[in-house]
């Protein structure tokens, strides 16, 4: 059932310095969203039949806390947020890395914090040298000291019971309710953000609106790539170029070093 709880910032708590001020104008910019989507037609939930305003499946994303103090800043991009509707995925993450094990078992969550480890040691650790998930959240934990910045392209959580593969009706419904041609919302959230690397979760497997991705990363240049593997763009925001890695979807079955931590590796640290 989705979740119809308003979005409150009970994650403050975890930012300080100038973070506090960037998690400010993050919650502005999505408050803004929430109103562009909030007045589009219903939409009728998969599980039980019954329309719910599109606002009740919006659900925030942004950075997490002393992301704005790494020495490189990755941002991770995925499709959309399970079980999310309604709520702040900053939050809810670090709530989860805090006191369940469900993201200890998660293969997608795994993938990304040894990608993160191997950028944070700029290529320079071996994956049989990546320490194990627990010591990698324990550690984020008790330092308050996560570092990275996670959105999803769609706000719209998808919440179905069968929901272990993407919503791709879903996904592309909350690009054209967004309109994006009148503002340009993902790409204003990626230039709040200012990653120096994005990782994104393969947006361009031809699911996804063509469209609407070149109209949020407009003239991106495919730099190099390992074939089936992994493409490198280069990607200008904010007045410099940022480097982006697109990988297979982090939940698609095959090794973790193979299929994912070796090639951003290779790309980013041994091609250039």
């Amino acid at each position: 059932m989705l979740n119809d709880n308003k979005l409150l910032d009970k994650a403050s708590i975890y930012f300080s310095g100038n973070e506090i001020e960037k998690r400010k104008k993050i919650n502005a910019l999505m408050g803004d969203w929430k109103k562009e989507i909030s007045n589009k037609a219903p939409i009728v939930f998969h599980d039980d039949g019954i329309e719910y305003d599109t606002s009740d499946y919006f659900g925030s994303d942004g950075f997490f806390p002393n992301y704005y103090n790494q020495e490189t800043k990755v941002l991770f991009i995925g499709r959309e947020a399970r079980d999310n509707s309604g709520n702040d995925f900053v939050e809810k993450l670090i709530n989860e890395f805090k006191r369940t094990t469900y993201i200890y078992k998660s293969i997608f969550w795994r993938r990304v914090l040894y990608i993160l480890y191997g950028i944070r040691k700029n290529g320079k650790v071996k994956y049989e040298n990546i320490p194990n998930v627990t010591e990698i959240i324990a550690e984020m934990t008790e330092s308050n000291n996560y570092g990275f910045a996670f959105m999803n392209i769609s706000k719209y959580s998808n919440d179905r019971e069968d929901g272990g593969s993407a919503d791709l009706w879903l996904i592309n419904r909350f690009l054209v309710d967004t309109c994006i041609e009148k503002r340009n919302f993902i790409k204003e959230e990626i230039e709040l953000i200012d990653p120096d690397i994005i990782i994104t979760a393969n947006l361009w497997d031809g699911k996804i609106s063509n469209k609407y991705l070149d109209l949020c990363f407009p003239n991106k240049e495919l730099v190099s790539y390992i074939e089936n593997k992994a493409n490198y763009y280069r990607l200008r925001i904010n007045d410099k170029d940022i480097k982006l890695i697109d990988l297979w979807h982090f939940s698609k079955p095959g090794s973790d070093k193979e299929n994912y931590f070796d090639p951003v590796v290779e790309l980013l640290y041994k091609r250039n």
